[in-house]
């Protein structure tokens, strides 16, 4: 089904590290560290460079503030919207370390809803990984707290879940695997609790009612899981007639309690009924439509099947942000940000149930 853009902004630059805060306000950050910021109510945006490595990036959620990690100091900034670093933290030294990783500090940062703490972490050591909370005003560790990284030196990402206080902590690892701490974070305190139940996992995407939650495993499916009983499992193949089977990629977003959206390998968007677990159509952006590879690709002038140039999306405020490539020369990539309310994607939905 047709689903046409109600924003689009086209970047200067590549989109490599992205994040928006529930305002609908986005900030994208390149390869060579140049940063655009999209506030949700401009047709416009900001972009400066840093000669920060930026690792990891959040967007506060009401005042022009980024926090960022710098991969090759290990420090936390806070940058403002004009490209000022405001205030910096330092990271405490790793006693420990392994070939495989990047970073020598702080290396996943994100503020919290209300925007009064930065959560952030960082590995002390290859086996274990300090998580913080900072508040926002004083720049001061209110609560800390020790987990044990199973792989070592695992890549680290935070992301809120939608529900007060809780946090989804992704440690990766590549083929040995992905795994979840539920972490509750409050001024007073952080509660972490290891998932069992995923051992090859993307991170988890929730429901609106928050009773169940969405991942792709290890072999791309997609699994509906009951929350907190994550162990009661319903699974799908992404399969159509003309793509036998087509694994997931990382961009899950729930649409509403029934409906959902997910992105294939190939770029390739559908939306899943959640309650039979099947697709319910493909999302069709108009002007990004499915296309032999090397229509958007020229190199890939022998590959079959069909594929789009969008390559990743999320949730910013009440719409879903679509990412795409656009080549303009043999040595750049531009991003296109295309931004479409949800209840444009949910009266796709509706017309599905009526039958349209």
């Amino acid at each position: 089904m047709k689903l046409e853009a109600y924003q689009t902004i086209k970047l200067g630059h590549d989109a490599y590290h992205v994040a928006s805060n529930p305002n609908g306000d986005i900030v994208a950050i390149s390869r060579n560290n140049e940063i655009s910021i999209i506030r949700s109510s401009t047709v416009s945006n900001v972009t400066f460079c840093t000669t920060h490595t930026i690792g990891s990036v959040s967007i506060h959620p009401s005042q022009e503030c980024l926090s960022v990690v710098d991969k090759l100091t290990g420090c936390l900034l806070l940058i403002d919207f004009k490209g000022k670093t405001v205030a910096q933290l330092l990271p405490i030294p790793k006693k420990s370390t392994s070939q495989y990783t990047e970073y020598n500090g702080y290396e996943c940062c994100s503020f919290d809803p209300t925007g009064k703490l930065i959560i952030c972490g960082q590995h002390i050591d290859e086996n274990t990984f300090l998580l913080r909370a900072i508040d926002f005003t004083t720049l001061k560790v209110v609560t800390q707290t020790q987990i044990k990284d199973p792989f070592g030196d695992s890549y680290s990402s935070i992301f809120p879940t939608g529900k007060p206080n809780l946090y989804s902590l992704w440690l990766a690892a590549g083929q040995d695997g992905q795994v979840v701490y539920w972490s509750n974070i409050t001024t007073n305190s952080i509660d972490c609790s290891f998932e069992p139940s995923f051992k090859h996992c993307t991170p988890p995407a929730f429901s609106p009612a928050f009773d169940c939650l969405l991942i792709a495993n290890e072999i791309g499916d997609l699994e509906k899981r009951n929350y907190p009983k994550t162990e009661d499992v319903v699974s799908m193949t992404i399969a159509t007639d003309d793509e036998p089977e087509m694994p997931l990629s990382h961009s899950i977003q729930f649409i509403d309690n029934r409906f959902a959206i997910c992105q294939t390998m190939d770029n390739r968007v559908y939306a899943i009924d959640t309650s039979e677990m099947n697709i319910a159509f493909e999302v069709e952006l108009i002007g990004h439509e499915p296309q032999p590879p090397a229509y958007y690709y020229p190199g890939l002038y022998d590959e079959y099947g069909l594929c789009t140039d969008i390559n990743y999306f999320q949730r910013a405020g009440h719409s879903i942000v679509f990412f795409t490539d656009i080549k303009e020369s043999k040595s750049q990539t531009c991003a296109e940000i295309i931004r479409v309310p949800i209840d444009e994607i949910r009266k796709l939905t509706i017309a599905h149930k009526n039958g349209h």
